[in-house]
């Protein structure tokens, strides 16, 4: 009885850390600065990332400061939006990793449960 509880909750709790990751992967990328028009600098996500708004964001930074002096900071926007897409895949990967390994190992004991379950008791007195 207990067995199977243990089985069935490291079953859900391994599939759980792979949805978890991959929708991490989906979910949208953005940077806390905001662009001129006040809204937060899009990444793309964690499988497609998309640094257009970025890089338009450096470059007209980077006018501003060549033309007008040090009050126009330049900005990396770009390599911002790089890291921010790293670091949610080099977490979403090792977590959907795990999560399929104790989802399969969870799978692989409890067939081998129900195997044992299905043997005589007497299997060594058959003659």
């Amino acid at each position: 009885m207990w067995r199977q509880v243990i089985i069935r909750s490291l079953m859900v709790v391994g599939m759980s850390a792979v949805l978890g990751a991959v929708l991490a992967l989906f979910l949208p990328l953005e940077l806390e600065s905001v662009d001129r028009g006040g809204a937060p600098i899009p990444c793309g996500t964690g499988l497609r990332p998309e640094y257009t708004v970025a890089r338009e964001q450096d470059q007209l930074n980077s006018e501003q400061h060549a033309s007008r002096g040090a009050m126009f900071v330049r900005s990396d926007y770009a390599d911002q939006c790089a890291a921010l897409s790293t670091v949610r895949r080099t977490v979403a990967v090792p977590v959907a990793a795990a999560g399929a390994v104790t989802a399969f190992v969870a799978l692989v004991v409890s067939v081998r449960v129900s195997r044992r379950r299905d043997w005589p008791d007497d299997i060594g007195q058959m003659s």
